[in-house]
């Protein structure tokens, strides 16, 4: 009977520690499932990192090529600069061309400062020649130059050097101070005449 018993009492047992092993290890399994979910989780999260870093880097990548694009500007800008003071020069060149090649459009007045008779209209004479539209003749407010001079508003300095080669050698240009109704005017001084 004690056998029984003890049998009895063994397989309760047995019968317990079975369901106690199973409950065991169902709440290990849901230890286990808990814990997938958080690393899931974790994974995801690390995921997300990954993305947010890459886009960043991404952004970074862009901003470094703009930046790029803005330190190139300066250089840029300069070869801007000479490429439109080369046209610049061009132009200006071209328009020294035309002023000598078309002397009619310069309007010019011829005065005596030397205090030579007749100097005035021998150099106003030598420009009509060259084809200058000399619109006037007179006498110099004052006296006593030693060089023909010629004297240009803005923009005629080409024109002024022009006339002043045509003159002759001692021939000099300066810049008109006062206003004229003339582009040009030539004073005459010791060298007139000519070359």
């Amino acid at each position: 009977m004690i056998h029984i018993s003890l049998l009895f009492a063994c397989v309760g047992f047995a019968s317990g520690c079975a369901t106690g092993g199973a409950a065991s290890n169902e709440e290990r399994l849901e230890a286990l499932e808990l814990d997938n979910e958080e690393l899931r989780q974790s994974v995801e999260a690390v995921r997300k990192s990954v993305e947010q870093l890459r886009a960043g880097i991404e952004a970074l990548e862009q901003s470094a090529e703009e930046l790029k694009h803005y330190m190139e500007m300066p250089e840029r800008i300069r070869q801007g600069a000479e490429r439109v003071g080369q046209k610049l020069e061009s132009i200006e060149d071209k328009l020294e061309r035309l002023e000598r090649e078309y002397p009619a459009s310069v309007r010019v007045k011829v005065l005596r400062g030397d205090g030579v008779p007749g100097s005035a209209q021998e150099a106003a004479a030598l420009l009509r020649e060259r084809g200058y539209d000399v619109g006037g003749v007179g006498v110099a407010p004052s006296e006593g130059f030693e060089a023909d001079t010629v004297f240009f508003s803005e923009g005629f300095e080409a024109a002024a050097g022009a006339i002043a080669g045509e003159l002759g050698e001692g021939a000099r240009t300066r810049p008109l101070t006062w206003s004229s109704v003339y582009d040009v005017i030539v004073v005459t001084g010791g060298n007139t005449g000519g070359n």
